[in-house]
């Protein structure tokens, strides 16, 4: 038989959202696409982020629900082990994928190498060689973890370790107030585990709206999550099936596990990118142009190795920008990093886009701010969701919209919709005369637009 050539068109490092739909899109268009993968098949958002995490949330929503509609409930089963399944057909979908559109697949360790190579450490120890013309590289990133506070994955845990225990704690400490922190809080919350979240900055959510942080706050409290704040662990002393903590501020807790969400860092440290002149920035991320393209004209990156914001849609588009550029198409539509819909599956949703309201007044923008409660909508009471609000951040001068942020039901996918707003610069009057569907997070954005202009209808504003 002849000798298959290790020669092919596209290499991508990497299965997650950006690796995989960047391989589908080049062998559609009939490129010959090998993609390594380092261990699973649809990288951390599958296997260990938006799916899993996703699945669990539904499940918490559900009780909550029940809670808010006062039923007695009692329910037993395994909240992790539906996590893990959702997870395994996610990845089922995507191996199918890529092999219908006959992207070949190689398991192992990669590291690039000089002459367009790249080096593979398979599972049977063999490194085997492959040969391109163009590398993606989206290698993702993976938890960071304390210096003083290895992690074990057996009371020590990252989010990937929390996702493969055999049963939910009764009780958990998470490190980090961040996103990932605050939404597996409020979702374990709910479901039974006692929460406390333990947060080294004067507060969680750094970077987030201030009205969206007192808010979340508030639920998160009333879901009875302990906050410290300002704190750090000082010690942990491990006795029998419990943890005793000591934190900085103080308090010694006890607790069944330690979850570690400070963040994640890019896995770009032991790929061997300085072999290949591609540069990284002081964060280990890659550098990259609006096209995608490395400080190698040859090498592109996409997805979290790029850098902030950490984000699976971000993602994708990237891979969408870098494939076109390969096959040498048109791009349409640039991505502006500074706009891309951010949303949190805590409960009640978060849902932000553009500029918090702090941060438009320390770029200089005169600021107006409105905001009104979601209980303009019926969908707030049903849902529980009464202490939300959504809120417009505009510049004055100009009545441009800089930000759009919710605390409420469905306000993941209102941030969405603010990108229209906000990047095609929409009018408050077009949202405003829009017939968003009753009971919707869209019908309570119309109420907004049509506060701003003046004119609310199911809010009353006393006249001056």
């Amino acid at each position: 038989m002849p000798i298959m050539s290790r020669l092919y068109d596209v290499i991508v490092i990497g299965s997650g959202v950006g690796g995989y739909t960047t391989a589908i899109r080049l062998s559609q268009s009939g490129l010959r696409v090998l993609l390594i993968e380092r261990k699973l098949i649809g990288g951390e958002c599958a296997n260990y982020g938006c799916v899993p995490t996703k699945a669990l949330y539904s499940i918490a929503k559900s009780v909550r629900q029940l809670r808010v509609a006062r039923f007695s409930i009692s329910w037993s089963g395994n909240p992790l082990e539906f996590a893990r399944e959702a997870a395994a057909k996610a990845r089922e979908g995507i191996a199918y994928l890529l092999d219908r559109y006959g992207v070949e697949i190689v398991y192992g360790e990669a590291r690039v190498a000089r002459n367009a190579v790249v080096k593979v450490l398979t599972k049977n120890g063999r490194v085997e060689h492959y040969e391109y013309r163009y590398l993606v590289i989206a290698t993702g990133t993976e938890p960071r973890a304390l210096p003083n506070i290895p992690i074990d994955e057996i009371t020590v845990l990252s989010n990937r370790g929390f996702l493969n225990l055999d049963e939910l704690p009764s009780s958990v400490i998470i490190v980090g107030g961040g996103a990932i922190g605050v939404e597996l809080a409020s979702i374990l919350a709910n479901i039974g585990v006692k929460v406390r979240i333990v947060e080294v900055a004067k507060d969680i959510l750094p970077g987030m709206d201030i009205d969206i942080v007192r808010t979340v706050k508030r639920f998160l409290r009333e879901q009875e999550v302990e906050i410290f704040t300002s704190s750090t662990i000082e010690e942990i002393l491990k006795t029998g099936n419990q943890v005793e903590v000591k934190l900085s501020s103080g308090p010694r807790i006890q607790t069944e596990k330690i979850l570690i969400a400070i963040g994640r860092r890019p896995q770009t440290r032991e790929l061997g990118l300085e072999e290949i002149n591609v540069r990284v920035d002081s964060q280990g991320y890659i550098v990259v142009d609006s096209y995608q393209r490395t400080s190698n004209p040859k090498v592109f990156a996409v997805g979290d190795v790029t850098g902030p914001p950490l984000l699976a849609h971000k993602a994708l588009i990237e891979g969408r920008i870098a494939a076109h550029t390969i096959l040498g198409r048109k791009v349409v539509g640039y991505l502006n990093r500074e706009i891309v819909p951010v949303a949190y599956f805590t409960i009640p949703e978060i849902g932000s886009i553009g500029l918090s309201e702090d941060a438009a007044r320390k770029r200089g923008y005169k600021v107006r701010c409105v905001k009104i409660p979601v209980t303009v909508s019926s969908r707030a009471f049903i849902e529980g969701c009464e202490g939300g609000f959504i809120k417009i951040v505009m510049d004055e001068t100009s009545g441009s919209v800089l930000g759009l942020h919710m605390v409420g039901p469905n306000a993941s996918e209102l941030a969405s919709v603010g990108l229209e707003i906000i990047e095609r610069k929409l009018e408050l009057e077009t949202v405003a005369s829009r017939p968003y569907v009753h009971l919707t997070a869209f019908e309570i954005l119309r109420e907004l637009a049509e506060t701003v202009l003046g004119e609310p209808v199911n809010i009353y504003i006393p006249k001056r």
